[in-house]
C-alpha cells in the first residue's frame, strides 16, 4: 500500500523498518500539543465564514434550500448531502450551514493530515499541521460553501484506512475513495495515483479492492443519469458539452496555472490593492510588516530544502503523483484554482516522506502564512460585504 513497501528505508527515519512500525509509530506522539491546534483551526474556520460567496456558493444553496439540482455531474453528492443536513437544521441559513458543514470536515482534514504525518515521520506533524490550516487555497474553501473540502476528507480518510491487509480495511479505503470521487469527479486522478501506488510497491493484486471503487461510483452516476434521461458519457460530461470547460490552450493556461499555485499556498490577489486604499495607516504598516515576515520566513525555509534519497518512499511517490495530475487537470482547466486545494497537503505529504525540510522553519512559514492570509484574505472576506451580498 501507499504506506509501506518492500524497499530499502531512508537513514533517517529509523523506525521505518516494518509494516506495523510505518503504520503505527508514533501515532500517539505529540497529541497534546496536535489536538488544540486542530481545535483551533477548526474554530477560525468555523467563525470566520466569507461574507462574499461565490456565485457558485450561492447557487448550491439555493439548490439545496429549494429542493433544486440535486445530483450535479461533478459534484454528485454535494447537494444532496447538504439538502439532508437542511431536514435536520432547517433551511432558514442553508449558505451559513453548508459553510459550517465545509470548516467541520476541513477540520477533520487537519487530523487526518496529522495522524498519516505521525505514522510516516511524527517529527513532522506539527509543523504540518500549521502550514496546511495556514495555507490560503485550504482556509478559502473550508469557509465558503464549495465542493472541495469534502472529497478531500475522503481522500485523506482512505490514506488513514489503508495499511492493514483485512477485509475491513480495504473496504474502508474502497469506500473513502468512491466517496472522494462522488463528492467531486475531479478526484478521479487522486484514486489513480493511489492505484499505481498500490501497484508499484504491493503488486497488483493489492489494486483489486481500490479498482472495485469504481464500482458504486458507476453505479451512483448510472441512477444520476437515467434519472434525468440522459446517457451516462453524456451525463459525467455534461459540463464539457455545454461549454462550460475550455478545452482548447491559450495564454490563460501559462499565466493563471503558476499564479493560482501560488495562491494555493498565500493570497496574492483579491482583496489586497482593495484593502491597501481604504485602509489607514496602521493597517498598512501591518501588510507590510507581514509582507516582510512572510518573505523572510519563506527563503528560511527553501534555504532549509534538501536533495532526497535515493529511496522511493511510497508515501513521497503517491503524493508526487496526485500532485501532478490535480496540477495537470487544474492548468487543463485554465489554471483553475479550485482543483489544487489539495496541493498544499500533498506537498506536505512529500516532503514529510523524504523528510526535505526542517520542521522548525516550516512552523516558522506557516505562522506568517496564517498572519498574511488572514489579514489579507480571510479577514476582509469576512469582515466586509465587498458585493451587496447582505
Amino acid at each position: 500500500d501507499c504506506h509501506a513497501a518492500k524497499v530499502s528505508k531512508p537513514a533517517h527515519l529509523p523506525f521505518v523498518s516494518s509494516r506495523s512500525a510505518v503504520l503505527f509509530h508514533g501515532m500517539q506522539r505529540n497529541l497534546i500539543p496536535d489536538f488544540p491546534l486542530v481545535i483551533a483551526f477548526g474554530l477560525l474556520y468555523l467563525l470566520l465564514p466569507t461574507a462574499n460567496p461565490s456565485l457558485d456558493a450561492w447557487g448550491y444553496a439555493a439548490d439545496i434550500r429549494w429542493n433544486g439540482e440535486l445530483w450535479s455531474a461533478h459534484h454528485l453528492l454535494y447537494n444532496a448531502w447538504g439538502r439532508w443536513l437542511t431536514g435536520l437544521f432547517g433551511t432558514d441559513y442553508t449558505l451559513r450551514l453548508m459553510q459550517a458543514n465545509n470548516a467541520v470536515f476541513a477540520t477533520a482534514v487537519l487530523w487526518c493530515l496529522r495522524t498519516v504525518l505521525q505514522r510516516v515521520n511524527p517529527a513532522f506533524s506539527t509543523a504540518g499541521l500549521v502550514f496546511a490550516g495556514a495555507s490560503f487555497g485550504f482556509m478559502r474553501f473550508a469557509v465558503e460553501n464549495e465542493t472541495y473540502i469534502m472529497p478531500l476528507f475522503f481522500g485523506m480518510a482512505a490514506m488513514l484506512a489503508d495499511g492493514r491487509k483485512t477485509l475491513l480495511a480495504e473496504l474502508c479505503v474502497a469506500v473513502a475513495l468512491a466517496l472522494s470521487m462522488l463528492f467531486h469527479q475531479s478526484y478521479i486522478f487522486w484514486w489513480l495515483a493511489f492505484l499505481l501506488c498500490r501497484w508499484r510497491f504491493a503488486g497488483w493484486k493489492s489494486c483489486l479492492m481500490p479498482f472495485l471503487a469504481l464500482t458504486p461510483v458507476a453505479l451512483a452516476y448510472a441512477l444520476a443519469a437515467t434519472s434525468k434521461g440522459l446517457g451516462l458519457l453524456s451525463f459525467v460530461l455534461h459540463d464539457v458539452y455545454a461549454g462550460g470547460v475550455a478545452t482548447a490552450l491559450s495564454w490563460k493556461n501559462f499565466l493563471l496555472t503558476p499564479v493560482s499555485f501560488l495562491r494555493s499556498f498565500v493570497q496574492v490577489h483579491g482583496y489586497i490593492g482593495w484593502s491597501w486604499q481604504n485602509d489607514g495607516m496602521a493597517m498598512r504598516l501591518l501588510y507590510v510588516f507581514c509582507g516582510i515576515g512572510l518573505l523572510w520566513s519563506g527563503l528560511r525555509w527553501m534555504q532549509s530544502l534538501s536533495k532526497p534519497g535515493k529511496a522511493l518512499h511510497p508515501l513521497g511517490f503517491f503524493a508526487l503523483t496526485a500532485a501532478l495530475l490535480h496540477l495537470l487537470f487544474a492548468f487543463y482547466s485554465e489554471g483553475n484554482a479550485e482543483f489544487m486545494v489539495m496541493l498544499p497537503l500533498l506537498c506536505l505529504l512529500g516532503l514529510a516522506a523524504w523528510n526535505l525540510v526542517s520542521p522548525a522553519r516550516t512552523v516558522l512559514l506557516g505562522v506568517c502564512m496564517l498572519g498574511w492570509n488572514l489579514l489579507t484574505g480571510i479577514g476582509p472576506a469576512h469582515f466586509r460585504d465587498f458585493y451587496g451580498h447582505q
